[in-house]
């Protein structure tokens, strides 16, 4: 079953650059489908999740998943949120 995350971020972050390396990384094993939006233009009333970027969002997920993550943190976020 693939499960569809979003990487939140903004233009030239370092940062989430680096998240989506260890997102691109887990996905080589794991049927994961990465989309990428900007903090900016889906919150733009949210300055408390502007300021943490960057973050993943998914549909099965109850919670973010903000950085620093690495590959085993990212796997359980994702099994978390596919139980029934």
């Amino acid at each position: 079953m693939t499960q569809s995350v979003t990487l939140f971020g903004t233009s030239g972050c370092h940062l989430c650059d680096r998240a989506r390396e260890q997102i691109e990384r887990y996905a080589a094993y794991a049927a994961l489908d990465l989309q990428e939006a900007d903090v900016l233009e889906h919150y733009p009333d949210a300055p408390e999740l502007q300021e943490r970027i960057p973050f993943l969002e998914g549909a099965q997920q109850e919670e973010r998943l903000f950085w620093p993550f690495d590959a085993a943190d990212l796997h359980h976020w994702l099994q978390a949120g596919s139980r029934p």
